[in-house]
């Protein structure tokens, strides 16, 4: 008489499928993980404590120094985490915004005279702008982990701050005081030179370039610079093949952009058709 299949498949299966299942808890043990360096690393902590060295020890010595070295070497940098703050976004904003109705209004109530006061005032403003957009830029070119919603949201209130003193009422003009500004990367290399409401439109262009060249989303960012009226002039400043100069004669200023910020910036512009 046969035996039944339910006892066959479990005497069939019960050495077969012990072996996988060991080899399979053996791989998870050794696979890198930081809960395995952390584990073995205290491990050698303890270790070390309860070591008596002795003069015969000391290559042995040196060679754990010189190990200890190189794992603080090998092993990787923290990553730090975005800090919302870190662009004191409220405060600018609540400056910007407040000088830029204090000058509007003053505008309204002498708007022929009173152009040596707007004036000043719009300089202030401006001066207040650079400043801000240098902390942006040093953050967009040189953090890996750099917030771009964040970033977005700081550029959209800049850009809302010229466009106030853009469109004043009155005879005072902001093309009179538009400032020239300089902007370089850490080591002091020239990266854009030009007057602010240039520059204002550059920043712009380096945030949705940025963005994708590290795999993020960029329909946020095209939708606030359709909002802020900038869109055809950002998209003007993305080279296509070996243009030397824009259609209006300006200078890209994009010689700081890597290879993959070059591969972003074209998939950027097609992807607008």
């Amino acid at each position: 008489m046969s035996e039944p299949t339910g006892t066959k498949r479990r005497r069939a299966g019960t050495r077969s499928s012990s072996r996988p299942a060991a080899r399979r808890s053996n791989d998870s043990e050794e696979a890198p993980s930081f809960t395995r360096l952390n584990a073995l690393i205290a491990e050698a902590v303890e270790m070390a404590k309860l070591l008596k060295a002795k003069k015969s020890d000391n290559n042995a010595v040196q060679e754990a120094h010189a190990l200890t070295n190189s794992l603080l070497k090998a092993l990787p940098k923290v990553q730090k985490a975005a800090d919302p703050q870190s662009l004191e976004y409220d405060m600018h904003k609540k400056l910007l915004e407040a000088s830029v109705r204090a000058l509007r209004k003053h505008a309204q109530k002498d708007p022929i005279d009173g152009w040596e006061e707007q004036s000043e005032m719009m300089e202030d403003i401006s001066s207040a702008v650079v400043k801000w957009l240098f902390e942006i830029w040093k953050k967009l070119n040189e953090e890996e982990d750099v917030d771009l919603g964040l970033s977005e949201k700081c550029i959209d209130v800049c850009s809302d701050a010229i466009s106030g003193m853009e469109h004043l009422p009155g005879e005072t003009s902001f093309c009179d005081i538009d400032p020239s500004v300089t902007i370089t990367d850490s080591n002091r290399k020239t990266v854009c030179k030009e007057n602010l409401s240039y520059s204002m439109v550059w920043i712009w262009r380096e945030l949705p370039v940025t963005a994708a060249s590290q795999k993020h989303p960029t329909k946020s960012i095209l939708e606030s610079m359709r909002r802020a009226g900038v869109i055809d002039q950002v998209f003007g400043l993305i080279r296509k093949g070996k243009e030397k100069k824009n259609a209006e004669g300006d200078a890209f200023w994009d010689g700081h952009w890597t290879d993959a910020m070059k591969e972003a910036a074209t998939k950027v512009r097609l992807a607008r058709r």
